[in-house]
């Protein structure tokens, strides 16, 4: 597959904590992730990351019929 944006799979599964079931997916980390970064600029991202990061996520899902949710209000 072409180049999708994302670190080599490494692995995944699920865990229960508390009752509550999780799923987790282990990749390959490249510099600081999106959380650190959103938190760093004031829980702000400027216009251009945020349509960067629209077309790689759409790319992606396109390619690997994958869904991405992230929480922004941490």
């Amino acid at each position: 597959m072409k180049h999708v944006g994302l670190s080599p799979y490494i692995g995944s599964g699920s865990h229960v904590h508390r009752g509550e079931k999780y799923r987790f997916l282990v990749l390959e980390r490249f510099g600081q992730d999106l959380g650190k970064l959103f938190l760093q600029n004031g829980r702000r991202f400027p216009l251009k990351t945020v349509l960067y990061l629209g077309i790689q996520i759409v790319s992606m899902s396109k390619q690997s019929n994958l869904l991405i949710l992230y929480n922004c209000n941490m």
